[in-house]
């Protein structure tokens, strides 16, 4: 089984976005769900535990405003999850996206999280 979890979702405006944010964006909170599959795919196939869970956000699905690199990296592990889906089902390989919410960690709290966040 292959678990993909990591994000940094550190705010940014849209017109302070550079490309070299952008592709950091790409990079952490897209780029290896993908790698990572490649990587594992041959030796799952036909495995009793061949699945893939891919952590996704429920920031792009919210509208979310303050981080658009990070909300359309996260949108992007929904699009790439689907199509994995498909691709791997006929290999008996399930692909899934998990969306837990808002997880506040000690990041979120000390960044984050002020009386609009906690509404």
């Amino acid at each position: 089984m292959l678990v993909n979890n990591a994000a940094n979702d550190t705010r940014h405006r849209l017109e302070d976005t550079t490309v070299a944010m952008w592709d950091s964006a790409m990079a952490v909170n897209l780029r290896h769900y993908f790698f990572a599959a490649q990587a594992v795919i041959p030796g799952c196939a036909r495995s009793a535990a061949a699945r893939s869970s891919n952590f996704g956000s429920i920031s792009w699905m919210n509208k979310q405003t303050g981080m658009p690199a990070y909300t359309a990296a996260k949108a992007a592990v929904q699009g790439l999850t689907r199509t994995l889906a498909r691709e791997l089902g006929r290999d008996g390989i399930r692909v899934n996206t998990v969306v837990p919410g808002w997880v506040m960690t000690e990041r979120q709290l000390a960044l984050w999280v002020d009386a609009e966040g906690e509404r």
